[in-house]
């Protein structure tokens, strides 16, 4: 008779530890790091965790998003051939990994031929094997390259290297909007929340009139200059096209990290998203520079969703009574 399988064994979590070896085998997963992860996040999932062993590897740093998709790809299509590490895409360097989203991944690039230091996101291959998501972001890309505007981040190049499908725009390195509001937790004052708000504005109002929805306005999408002016990022090109049909749980991972400031009727799937969805993200994010945090927070993402759609918007005045009228 065989001896009993022991429930708390990371190992037996075949999945998860076969993704890790092929991380490893790779190069993309230092083994101790990933190893201790595994253990952990064995014990999580024994307390309920719901979330994959990829995201967990992602939210700790141990493989980037990018890394991670290129890797399931991989596993996915059976070659067993290790997903290509790129330093280098057409005319730009790739020398530092910014930050990632659903969308893709933000690197600090060089564009060699001008000597010059520029910001590169990349698509994810994920959403690059979708049509209709590629599609969008090609067409929406090279519309936002024809922006001319001080308040929105010049698009320099939209191309395909090595398989990835990319976007080159200039480097804002004052921080972002996020970064404001967390050093200032109880809040901006008006005249520089308002001040703030009205370049963000401004940007909108030239992106809708050349026909362009953000559709993810967020303190992360709005970056600051070194004399401290708002400049619009991730025009038209944030989050994929199809992002209804929230509360019925089709495609929440979306949403994770943005749900504060998505419009109802875009967390109900009545519609995509257009000019008045993204004035609502906007005075959702308004209330956050003068608060400190959004409207709406809940335990999950799902419940901040289900609050913006079932709940009046909390009276700014009843928070901040000085707030002028």
């Amino acid at each position: 008779m065989a001896p009993p399988v022991r429930e708390d064994r990371a190992l037996a979590m075949e999945a998860e530890a076969f993704l890790l070896r092929a991380g490893m085998r790779a190069g993309l997963i230092d083994p101790d790091k990933g190893t201790a992860a595994l253990v952990v996040y064995a014990q999580m999932k024994k307390l309920g965790a719901v979330f994959t062993f990829g995201d967990f590897l992602v939210d700790r740093k141990i493989i980037s998003r990018m890394a991670l998709d290129g890797l399931e790809q991989s596993m996915s299509s059976g070659s067993g051939a290790a997903p290509k590490i790129v330093s280098r895409l057409g005319d730009f360097e790739l020398l530092e990994l910014l930050g990632e989203g659903m969308g893709g991944s933000v690197f600090k690039a060089k564009q060699i031929s001008l000597d010059r230091l520029v910001a590169v996101k990349i698509l994810s291959p994920k959403l690059a094997a979708e049509p209709v998501a590629l599609k969008r972001f090609l067409e929406e890309a090279k519309i936002s390259a024809r922006l001319n505007h001080p308040n929105i981040v010049t698009v320099i190049r939209v191309a395909v290297a090595e398989g990835l499908y990319y976007l080159a725009m200039e480097l804002v390195e004052g921080g972002s909007l996020r970064d404001l509001i967390k050093k200032n937790p109880q809040g901006l004052p008006e005249e520089r929340a308002l001040e703030l708000a009205k370049e963000v504005a401004r940007a909108l109002a030239a992106a809708h009139h050349a026909g362009l929805v953000h559709r993810d306005v967020k303190p992360e999408n709005v970056l600051l200059s070194y004399d401290g002016h708002a400049k619009l990022a991730d025009l038209g090109i944030a989050v994929p096209s199809d992002i209804g049909g929230v509360l019925q749980g089709e495609r929440e991972s979306e949403f994770c990290g943005t749900p504060a400031y998505v419009a109802p009727e875009v967390i109900e799937g009545t519609v995509a998203g257009d000019p008045r969805s993204d004035l609502y993200s906007l005075g959702a994010m308004l209330y956050e520079l003068l608060c400190g945090r959004p409207p709406f927070v809940g335990g999950s993402p799902q419940d901040v969703q289900r609050k913006q759609v079932t709940t009046d918007a909390p009276d700014i005045i009843g928070r901040l009574p000085g707030l002028s009228p």
